[in-house]
Order: structure tokens, then sequence, then C-alpha cells
């Protein structure tokens, strides 16, 4: 759990989420609203099934393990790898759209701007929660909230910003 609340940490855009000690907290819109999800190592505090599914996905929870290891260990490359850490997980995105938004945002930038850009983005068109959580204060923004965004003011090169669009 330590690797991946660091790996969550180091992408975590500021306002949408954040790793607080040995906890990772973020937003979430679910058909009832808005809701803030934590995940540590005692569990996962999500608000109804939509809300745990999307963190089971984002912690890739539901992925055959056992089948994984058995697949790449039969290559002679990585078969030590798996050997040195079997069951290794690998961390996605609560949701399609976002992690499009974010793979392209983060093209040809480092991880920190990446998260600069990030957490402009969820400034200006994420809309705020109810009840901020912590650091925690804005949801992820909306695909129509974005279509209109100002791209030239967060520093999106035109051509991402298309793609994004």
């Amino acid at each position: 759990m330590i690797d991946v609340l660091r790996f969550l940490a180091a992408r975590a855009i500021p306002g949408l989420e954040e790793v607080a000690g040995p906890v990772y907290r973020r937003s979430l819109e679910v058909g009832h609203g808005a809701t803030v999800v934590e995940i540590a190592a005692d569990g996962i505090r999500a608000d109804g099934p939509e809300a745990l599914a999307r963190c089971r996905r984002l912690l890739d929870l539901d992925a055959d393990t056992a089948a994984i290891d058995a697949h790449l260990g039969r290559d002679p490359l990585l078969a030590p790898l798996v050997r040195q850490r079997p069951g290794l997980r690998v961390p996605r995105a609560v949701d399609g759209f976002e992690l499009a938004v974010r793979a392209i945002l983060g093209q040809q930038v480092t991880l920190a701007a990446a998260r600069r850009i990030g957490a402009r983005l969820v400034a200006l068109y994420g809309r705020p929660l109810a009840e901020p959580s912590g650091a925690v204060t804005h949801l992820f923004p909306t695909a129509a909230a974005l279509a209109d965004a100002d791209w030239r003011a967060l520093g999106v090169p035109r051509g991402r910003a298309g793609a994004i669009r």
C-alpha cells in the first residue's frame, strides 16, 4: 500500500486529491452527487457502491493477478521481476475521461508541471464541493466544462487543447 500511496501522492492534483499521512483522499461525482472517498491500508471509505467501484478501479483491485503473473512469468526478462513482486497491481484512474485529460495534460512536461496545470484546471473548471474535506475542495471538471475552457490561459498547447475538446 505504501508504494501505491507514493504513486498517488506524486500525481495528486491539488484541490482534487491529497495524500495526508497514510490516507489518500479525493472527490468524486457519483449518481447521488459529490462525495469524498478515503483509501488507507485498513480499507476504503466510500459513500455507496458506485464510489467503491471507482476506488476499486483506481487501485486495480479486480485484476486477476494470478493469471497476470502466470502470463508475464513465462517471459524470460519479466519472470525474475514477477517473482520479486507477485500480485503487483497497476494504479489507474477513477474514470476514462479523467484519465484521458490527465494523460494529455501530462505529455512532454514534468510530473510537477502536469500537477500545476491540473490544479489550475480543477480550480477554474471543477465544481467546488459544498463540504470540502482537508485539501480536497473541487470535483474534476466535466467534459462540458472543458469544452469551453480557456486553454491558452492554462498554458496548454493548441494541439493538446484540441485533443481534449
